[in-house]
Parts: C-alpha cells; sequence; structure tokens
C-alpha cells in the first residue's frame, strides 16, 4: 500500500519528429556504381519510419502534464568509399571513408516545451568490416556502391539504440 502512494506515473512518450538532413550533391559520390545509384537517405529515411512507431503527438488524447515528446534527427550519414590520388613520381595517396551516422535526439515534455534531455551519437561501421567490403569483389568491380543501405541499417540501429538509452536514463 505504502508502495502506491509513492509509485511515480510512468510517462508517456509520443513521436514528434522524424528527419533526415539530406548531403550536398557533391557528397553523394560513395551512392554510385557502374550499374546504378543506392538511394540512401530514402532507405535511412524508412528505416527510421519502420524503427520509431510511436503515436504521433497529434494523435494524443487525455493530455496528462507528464506526457513527452520525441525528436530524432539523421544529422550525417555516409556511405563508405576507396580510392586514391595519383601524384605522378611521387607515388599516390589513398582516400578512404568509412561508413557512419549520426543520429541526435530530444526528449521533452509536451506541455511546457522544454527539453528534458539531448543525446548525439556517431556510429561508425568498424575497420575490419570495412576493408572486408573494400577487398570484396563489389568493391572491385564496382558494380553497386561498396556498401550499401544494408551495411547503413546496422549503424542505424545502432545508433538509435544508443541515443534511446541515454534518454532512457534521463527519465
Amino acid at each position: 500500500m505504502i508502495r502506491n502512494i509513492f509509485k511515480k506515473e510512468k510517462a508517456r512518450v509520443y513521436l514528434d519528429k522524424l528527419m533526415v538532413i539530406p548531403k550536398q550533391d557533391y557528397m553523394k559520390s560513395d551512392e554510385w556504381g557502374f550499374i546504378g545509384k543506392e538511394d540512401l537517405e530514402g532507405g535511412i529515411r524508412e528505416k527510421l519510419t519502420e524503427l520509431f512507431s510511436l503515436p504521433h503527438i497529434s494523435s494524443r488524447t487525455d493530455a496528462k502534464k507528464t506526457d513527452l515528446g520525441l525528436e530524432v534527427a539523421v544529422v550525417n550519414f555516409q556511405g563508405g568509399e576507396f580510392d586514391g590520388i595519383s601524384l605522378g613520381s611521387l607515388g599516390a595517396v589513398p582516400i578512404f571513408w568509412r561508413p557512419k551516422v549520426s543520429v541526435v535526439s530530444r526528449l521533452f515534455n509536451i506541455e511546457s516545451g522544454k527539453t528534458i534531455k539531448t543525446a548525439k551519437y556517431c556510429a561508425k561501421m568498424p575497420w575490419n568490416q570495412y576493408l572486408r567490403g573494400v577487398f570484396s569483389l563489389r568493391g572491385f568491380i564496382r558494380y553497386k556502391p561498396i556498401f550499401g543501405i544494408e551495411d547503413i541499417e546496422q549503424l542505424l540501429y545502432f545508433a538509435c539504440h544508443q541515443v534511446l538509452s541515454k534518454l532512457i536514463r534521463a527519465t
């Protein structure tokens, strides 16, 4: 009986915004292959929508002061690439970047609009997985981009998990 007196009511969480910040056109070179292009932005947007299946704020009924809103944004993402710049007789300089996804999130009180907690996490592909992709048949022939949405999806899920873990600890 005493436990029920001091028992804190769990807050309801509603989704406010899901955003994927688009890349500049010159940064999309990692999406092209010999046969065609892979739309990383559209794939990330689709996976993000599947991942956060919370009710939207506009569907909130019976409003309570403890209701919380959640905003999630993928602020940066990139596929991986490996290339080189020739320096003539001096040799070549390798240029490479690993796939990564950066996720930012904000948890706020809907009634007051006050931010409770923000969290950010950047997930990068491990070097061993990156090198396996670069030195694969797909990496040599380049019929498709070296890393596709399947590879980015793993990073997206991991980054979202880390961000949500930080937000859960705040409530």
